[in-house]
Parts: structure tokens; sequence; C-alpha cells
């Protein structure tokens, strides 16, 4: 039996956490070993992952929090004893992915070991009008590319779209990175569409700053919409985000949802005319997909290949929008909500889990 070793922040909950239970899932169905071992060890999916080796790392916090790309203090015993947990497994492959956890890269000795970027690791600086501004991040970007290089130079590095590669291709000194577009483990058939909708929009993410959920309300205000906006979620802009509601007084149309359990997700974006996706970065966000192939097309920014080659015909095409033009967003959720594009009766295939699922089966051998 082959046995695969993630190392994770945690399983709180949110897409790239997802995407590592349902590959674990379909890994372990195909008779791989799945050792789970959490950074933080907060288990959401206690149900999930009762087949896997869940394992606690205990890292202080100070590790889990702040800036990916600075200098912290090493954590060395919870370090030593990572390395104590991995050598007593002995895993065919290691496969670090999410956030934090890649900042334990240069600690681990294995002749197999992958780092799965699942977004953007290396954060953009743009201009701005401030010369201040300008010479601050002219420095963070050197920093942050210099901690990048010691982090991720001469590693193995599976990224989730091309525009990635070859971003990290151009700045690191390897050749050793591969693309494996996320997959999905899909409950319903596409003939399971819904006539009658609740939802004129639908959000589904973590309620984080590069989500930029502000500038989703802020269009569904502009576009003077009746009907009704679903957020479903948890995050630290939770409370920024509500009082955003309150000030454009649309209590009665804005409704926060929280956390849902993941089954509960295709169910509600099925009861939605469009889902709304204006992250400021995005790898590959399967949100997309689950809503494609329930029959809710997707209006989102176009911040990366990640989304463009998701939304891939002409038509499908008219739900992509400039980044950050919340009047473009707007216009783009009136069109679509009026005339909604035609979704590809061969959606489906596009997600193929078990083809993810092979492929990562090729790097573990």
């Amino acid at each position: 039996m082959k046995k695969i070793v993630f190392i994770i922040d945690h399983l709180k909950g949110g897409g790239a956490e997802l995407m590592v239970l349902n590959l674990a899932a379909y890994l372990y169905k195909k008779g791989v070993e799945i050792n789970i071992l959490a950074l933080d060890g907060t288990n959401n999916y206690i149900e999930e992952t009762k087949c896997f080796n869940f394992i606690d790392m205990s890292f202080p916090n100070t590790w889990l929090s702040g800036k990916l790309l600075i200098d912290k203090p090493t954590p060395t015993t919870s370090i030593s004893k990572m390395n104590e947990v991995i050598k007593k497994i002995a895993p065919d492959c290691i496969i670090v992915t999410i956030w934090y956890s890649f900042m334990v890269l240069p600690y681990i000795e294995h002749e197999n070991i992958w780092a799965w970027s699942q977004a953007d690791i290396l954060p953009d600086f743009s201009r701005t009008n401030n010369p201040i501004k300008n010479i601050r991040n002219k420095y963070k970007d050197k920093i942050f590319n210099r901690k990048f290089k010691e982090v991720f130079n001469d590693k193995n590095i599976i990224t989730v779209n091309n525009e990635l590669k070859l971003k990290y291709l151009s700045i690191l000194d390897t050749k050793n990175v591969i693309t494996i577009t996320n997959g999905l483990d899909l409950p319903f058939k596409s003939s399971d569409v819904l006539q009658n909708k609740k939802w004129d929009v639908i959000f589904v993410g973590r309620l984080s700053p590069t989500k930029q959920i502000d500038h989703a309300i802020k269009a569904f205000k502009v576009s003077k919409l009746e009907g009704k906006m679903l957020i479903v979620g948890e995050g630290p802009q939770l409370k920024k985000l509500k009082k955003l509601v309150e000030n454009f007084k649309l209590q009665h149309q804005v409704v926060f949802k929280g956390w849902v359990e993941m089954h509960e997700i295709p169910n509600l974006i099925k009861e939605s005319r469009v889902l709304v996706l204006p992250s400021r970065t995005e790898g590959y966000p399967l949100v997309i997909g689950e809503s494609l192939t329930v029959g809710t097309p997707v209006v989102a920014y176009n911040c990366s290949e990640g989304i463009s080659s998701q939304l891939y015909t002409e038509d499908m095409k008219r739900g992509l929008v400039q980044t950050n033009d919340i009047k473009a967003l707007s216009l783009t959720l009136i069109s679509i909500l009026n005339q909604p594009y035609e979704i590809p009766i061969d959606i489906r295939s596009k997600y193929d889990l078990n083809e993810m699922t092979n492929k990562f089966i090729s790097v573990i051998s």
C-alpha cells in the first residue's frame, strides 16, 4: 500500500481544505494510506477524515499568523516532532499545501516532497499614485521574493493553472513545476437544475479580504436588483460586511448564511440565479465548477487563468469582468440575470476528479 502525507494548516473549512479532502478520499479509494499532518489541529470534518490518520502538530500561533513570506522564529520542537512522525510513517510522498505549511519545506528531508500551490503564494505589490507606498512596495517585493526563493528553490511544485507555473519558473531555480487542475466530487446530475430560484445572487467562500465580497455587495446595490443575495461562509470580514449592508440599508435583501456543511453547498447554488466571485486573486476556484455543473452561471473578476479557463466558450466569457471594476461587475450581473449564457452539456467532464487523482498517483510513484 502506498502511503502519502499531506501537511496542511488546519481543517477549519475553505475551498483549499475541501480540495485536499476530496483528493484524499479518492486516493484512499484507490488503496492509498492517507496521513494528514495539521499545524493547527482544528478539524471541522471529523466524518470526512475518519478513514485517515489525522495528526495535530500543535505549531505555535506565531507560526500560523501574519504575512507568509517573512522571517519568523523557528518552532524547533514542533518541527522535530513532525519529522519524527514522518519518519515513523515512512511515506512514499509528502504533499505540502495551502499556506503557512509551506514554511516547513526547508526543514523536511524526503526524496519525494511536493509543494501544491492552490493559489498565488507570492503577493503582487502593484504601483500606486503614492510615491511613499511605491518605495515601500518595492522594498516588500524584494524581501518577499528573497524569502520565496529561500523556501521554494529546487523544490517540486504543483500548480493549479499554467499562469502560476510560468510565474514560478521565471523566479525560481527549479525546473520541476507541473500543472494539475482541480477536480470535483460531483453529487448531482446535470439534469438536476432547478427552475424556481430563491436567490438572485450567491457568494460562497471564506469572508477574507482577497475575496472582496464588499465588491459584490456594492455591485448588488448599484444594480438595484429587487431580489435577494445570499452570502455563504465565515471569516474575518464578517462584521465589516454586515456593517456595509446596514449602511446600504440592504438588510432585507442580503442574507448571511454563515458556515455550512459542504454537502449543502450545491443545493444553495442550485437555488440561485447567478454565483458571483469578485476575488483579487485566485488559483483554480472550484466553486465555479460547482456552480456551472448544477446549471448556475458565474460572474467573476478575470483575475487569473484559473478563472478564465473555466469560462472558456465565447458565450461564457460574458461572465468575465475586469478586476476591481465594480460598475462593470454590476452591469454584468444584470446582463447574465436577464440573459444567462449557455453552459456546455459536457461541463462535468472538465472537473473529473478521478483523472486528477490519477495524475497525483503518478506523482506519488
